[in-house]
């Protein structure tokens, strides 16, 4: 299938060069979304032999993957590869992604069986959020919350996206469950180099729940 790797950024000049050369071991195309950055971010990308999608202000990580989503499909992409631009996903496990490409629709990068590594607050609002996507989807998530995941265009083309900030990943696995898409997971390295603030673990989680409430998340299929 003819895949791109998609990488949204926000201020990450100090790793974004690296994870762009690493990924492109694997994928030769590399989609970088810098997402506002006021540092260097789209220059050491482009170093990197990355193709550079700018929004000019910061405006969340669901808009800039939405950004990218709309790339892909405009240039007829079969699947996406989806990763964080920190080196906290280690592009070596592309290859166990593609590797399950003809399995499911979308292929989800899980950590749970490597969790040891994952801070204890970010793994138990992870397997509650997981469970309740669960019951919502109607189909079983352990990992819900990762961003490391291989997406099919046809997915993407078939629902439509509201949220702009990270829970867009959790509205877009439910919805393409809903409609009949299936997922798998797959185990991958867990690597952390600082922990998130509990606020923001706090505030990412409140957006969850507003997510659920809303009627968008079950009317607009």
């Amino acid at each position: 299938m003819n895949t791109c790797a998609l990488i949204p950024v926000f201020n990450q000049e100090s790793t974004i060069k690296n994870v762009v050369i690493k990924t492109r071991q694997y994928i030769p195309i590399v989609v970088v979304i810098d997402d506002g950055s006021y540092d260097n971010t789209a220059d050491e990308a482009i170093a990197g032999g990355a193709i550079i999608l700018r929004n000019e202000l910061n405006q969340g990580k669901g808009a800039a993957l939405k950004k990218g989503f709309g790339y892909a499909c405009d240039n007829n992409y079969d699947a996406v590869i989806t990763l964080d631009g920190d080196g906290q996903h280690d592009p070596e496990d592309i290859a166990h992604l593609l590797s399950r490409i003809d399995k499911a629709d979308i292929i989800i990068g899980s950590r749970i069986e490597n969790s040891h590594n994952m801070p204890r607050l970010t793994l138990i609002a992870n397997i509650i959020l997981s469970r309740i996507i669960s019951l919502l989807s109607q189909q079983s998530a352990h990992d819900s919350q990762s961003g490391f995941r291989l997406i099919k265009t046809s997915v993407l083309k078939h629902i439509r996206l509201i949220t702009n900030r990270y829970e867009m990943e959790t509205e877009l696995l439910i919805k393409a469950h809903r409609n009949g898409f299936t997922s798998i997971e797959v185990p991958i390295k867990t690597i952390y180099y600082k922990r998130l603030p509990r606020s923001t673990i706090v505030e990412d989680t409140c957006y969850m729940i507003k997510l659920f409430c809303s009627p968008h998340l079950y009317s607009h299929l």
